[in-house]
């Protein structure tokens, strides 16, 4: 016992009156040390498993990522797209008689290519291009038509006329006018003209030209209210004084009044005459002969 101290000496009868305490089994404190180097070790095992499954993700997994990351790029491009094509036609939809119902047709188009259908199916970009052109059709379907320069004369008043076209199949009532970036020229609005569905009309625009001056002028449609659509086209104003217009024809009518008298002048001289004595010689010359 002397051996062992950690084992303490009592007697039999004090064993047999305690009352009885659950204890552990024996175990050899060499097995405890391998097992808990063995445990440690395969939580250590464990750990690096799961840490490798962290550092290293699964390809699929990040292919299919970046796929989902295009498209979501690709869609919120489209839908861009889209917003500007709608904002532009709503401006230009106010060209036409049912400016709501076009307005409504167009919205109608483009939010089609937003459908649940229409984007898991992929044809959200040939969705967006159809529905895109048909929105540019009818923006540019009613315009003025670009025209030949035109001369004015300084003072007065004069009507330009320009041709509109609706290449629509909608019915369009518009207006135009004359916009001119230098005050030398002065215009006015038109007459508002209704255009049915394929038709083409001239409308003169009222213009003044107040100065000298090769003005380039924009001719912009408006609504019936005055407001200006996107639709316009360039054209080219000569304004020159009344003076200027009045010698040039005062110099050109001096020019035809010279050349007539030269002309004259040239058809009364005629040819020289041969005196009578030179033609009596040639005369008796020949009868000798």
């Amino acid at each position: 016992m002397a051996g062992a101290p950690w084992i303490e000496d009592t007697s039999l009868d004090t064993l047999m009156s305690t009352e009885p305490v659950a204890r552990g089994q024996l175990v050899d404190p060499e097995t405890l040390v391998d097992d808990a180097s063995a445990q440690a070790g395969t939580q250590q095992d464990a750990s690096l498993q799961d840490r490798t499954r962290v550092q290293q993700p699964d390809e699929e997994g990040a292919r299919a990522d970046a796929e989902s990351d295009q498209q979501a790029r690709s869609a919120e491009s489209i839908l861009s797209g889209l917003q500007q094509r709608y904002t532009t036609g709503e401006a230009a939809s106010h060209a036409f008689v049912d400016a709501d119902g076009v307005e409504r047709d167009m919205a109608r188009s483009l939010l089609a290519c937003t459908a649940s259908g229409v984007v898991d199916g992929g044809r959200t970009g040939d969705c967006a291009d159809t529905a895109g052109g048909w929105v540019d059709g009818l923006v540019d379907g009613v315009k003025p038509e670009p025209g030949s320069s035109v001369l004015l004369v300084t003072g007065e008043q004069a009507m330009i006329p320009v041709r509109v076209d609706n290449a629509t199949d909608r019915t369009a009532r518009v207006r135009l006018r004359v916009e001119s970036p230098t005050p030398q020229l002065s215009t006015e609005l038109s007459e508002i003209v209704t255009l049915g569905p394929g038709d083409a009309r001239s409308v003169d625009v009222p213009v003044r030209g107040l100065a000298n001056a090769d003005v380039r002028s924009t001719v912009t449609l408006l609504t019936v209210d005055g407001d200006a659509l996107p639709q316009r086209t360039e054209l080219l104003v000569r304004v020159r004084a009344d003076w200027e217009n009045t010698a040039t024809i005062a110099i050109g009518s001096v020019l035809v009044v010279v050349l007539v008298v030269g002309l004259v002048a040239t058809i009364r001289r005629g040819r020289r005459k041969i005196p009578e004595n030179q033609l009596a010689a040639a005369m008796a010359r020949a009868q000798d002969g």
